[in-house]
């Protein structure tokens, strides 16, 4: 009841805004997935999302997820991905990459224009962007925004996610104080390494079914994810999950309108200390209360026709130690054990027998000699690298 009561005094002070779905085109579609809620974040104390990294969240209730899509627009698999939302009348975030906007600039406006949420993603998709110094870590995040605002011609929601989930606690401590949200993810789809269509569905909907709610991470840059797609959509309306559409109660603000004065303008933010968000406030978003399933909601969408997915090969391609995510995974270690002793004045206790010992060789735990280390891939990210087009 308490929970109740916090998350609806939340609404009405205004951290979080459900509105209702929009009225539109989709009358009729029985089997459409549909829009269960659209919920308007204020991301003004830089809250983050995402179980996977993240555990101040509680933004959505059992049986619901949150479609979210990185690296793009490519319009070759952007398009048929966008059919497939349209054709469920389902709403997605797109973390979008100034660089991919600059070369597609059409794409990115039918996505807007389709009534989905655009956020930052970076400039150019630096893998390690914590290994940059600070400044040029902070300069790639404005400059990506500040792009993806100048190709749309209008705001975008206050909304980051880091490249290969790979954050730092000096850049979540400027986006807070920039008032952006920072979004890690649930379930990873791994359609990076996964070519197979069936497989990708297969292994994406069996994460989530064991989490039971959470925020899916695909790339409509890939094949396997544009073709798994409406599989994926139709499964998670027959086992009962419910999208709920994320976008910002406000709008991300640029800190200049002259690129070439954005440098100036981040090293005049000072630097502040990494607060967690329990210290910051005493209310955190609380978990929604549990409801009943709405009926299909009507959503306006906007049509057009997809250019067909290429067939793939490798579809049976098997992960390997390189292509799994290693940053953060432990390596083995040598556990130390105490050694018993016992009190020599002890009358009791019999003198000890002679051992017979042998020069035993410990096994060599250094990292190098991990089967599947490497120095390489201990500090590689879980996404592989992307190849951009020449944008002028």
């Amino acid at each position: 009841m308490r929970v109740v009561i916090t998350y609806l005094a939340l609404i009405v002070i205004g951290l979080i805004t459900i509105e209702s779905a929009h009225a539109g085109s989709c009358a009729g579609k029985t089997k459409a997935l549909g829009v269960s809620r659209v919920v308007a974040l204020d991301t003004s104390l830089g809250q983050r999302f995402g179980r996977m990294q993240y555990k101040e969240d509680n933004l959505l209730a059992d049986r619901e997820v949150v479609l979210t899509f990185d690296d793009g627009p490519l319009p070759r698999y952007t398009k048929p991905i966008l059919k497939a939302l349209d054709d469920h009348c389902a709403k997605a975030t797109f973390f979008y990459v100034g660089k991919m906007a600059k070369a597609y600039p059409d794409m990115i406006k039918k996505v807007s224009a389709s009534g989905h949420t655009i956020a930052g993603h970076t400039y150019s998709h630096p893998l390690n962007l914590k290994r940059r110094s600070t400044a040029k870590a902070k300069y790639e995040i404005e400059r990506g925004f500040m792009t993806l605002e100048a190709v749309l011609g209008h705001s975008i929601a206050p909304f980051f996610r880091f490249p290969g989930l790979s954050d730092s606690k000096p850049l979540m401590s400027y986006l807070r104080q920039r008032g952006i949200g920072m979004f890690s993810v649930d379930v990873v789809s791994n359609d990076s390494y996964t070519r197979n269509p069936e497989r990708l569905a297969r292994q994406t909907l069996r994460k989530l079914d064991k989490l039971g709610r959470g925020i899916l991470l695909f790339h409509d840059i890939k094949a396997s994810t544009a073709r798994a797609l409406p599989n994926i959509l139709s499964e998670l309306k027959r086992k009962g999950y419910k999208i709920v559409h994320i976008t910002g109660r406000t709008t991300y603000k640029p800190l200049v309108t002259d690129e070439k004065k954005l440098s100036q303008a981040i090293a005049k933010i000072p630097n502040k200390k990494w607060i967690s968000y329990k210290l910051l406030t005493s209310a955190p978003i609380p978990m929604p209360e549990k409801r009943e399933a709405p009926p299909i909601n009507e959503l306006a969408t906007t049509s057009g026709d997809a250019d067909p997915v290429a067939k793939t090969e490798g579809d049976d391609e098997k992960f390997t130690a390189k292509g799994k995510k290693s940053e953060g995974s432990s390596l083995p270690t040598v556990q130390k054990t105490a050694s018993l002793t016992t009190d020599s004045t002890d009358s009791k206790l019999e003198p000890a027998k002679p051992e017979i010992t042998a020069r035993v060789k410990k096994p060599d735990q250094s990292p190098a000699k991990v089967k599947g280390w490497s120095k390489k891939s201990s500090t590689s990210s879980i996404f592989k690298p992307m190849e951009f087009p020449e944008v002028e």
